[in-house]
């Protein structure tokens, strides 16, 4: 992770990472310096950020979600949950992959078998349900230990 980083500088990553009109080389730059911020803001943009129409930033999005280990795997499975949206799941299915190490891999792995099925659209919400809870459950283990 990096430094600490004002709000300002934060605030200035998420707006170069979201702008449309900003050169895709700094929306990509601005995400992986997302991926080294501490923060559930920089979590959330970068979740925005999988469904951009751009493939190197979504790729750097989703690069940057998986260095934020758990706390990446969360926002993704609650965005999983929420919508359906075709670069988000190839963006979801990216992190998960990239975070097995992070988190026990049968919390994630029915849903990167989900993403990756047929029916997707139906399936991908309710694995990303259970993922979810199960995720819950194995984080306050670890904290009472």
């Amino acid at each position: 992770m990096c430094a600490k980083m004002t709000q300002a500088q934060l605030q200035g990553l998420i707006v170069q990472a979201t702008d449309p009109t900003e050169d895709s080389v700094d929306r990509i730059d601005a995400c992986h310096k997302l991926g080294r911020v501490p923060d559930a803001a920089a979590v959330q943009v970068l979740v925005v950020t999988l469904k951009d129409p751009d493939f190197s930033v979504r790729w750097a999005a989703a690069e940057a979600l998986a260095q934020h280990g758990s706390h990446g795997i969360e926002a993704v499975l609650q965005a999983l949950m929420q919508q359906y949206d075709q670069f988000l799941y190839e963006g979801a299915h990216h992190v998960l992959k990239q975070t097995l190490g992070h988190v026990p891999p049968s919390i994630v792995t029915p849903v990167i078998t989900a993403l990756e099925g047929v029916g997707a659209a139906a399936a991908t919400p309710m694995a990303a349900h259970q993922a979810l809870a199960e995720l819950k459950t194995y984080q306050q283990n670890l904290l009472r230990k």
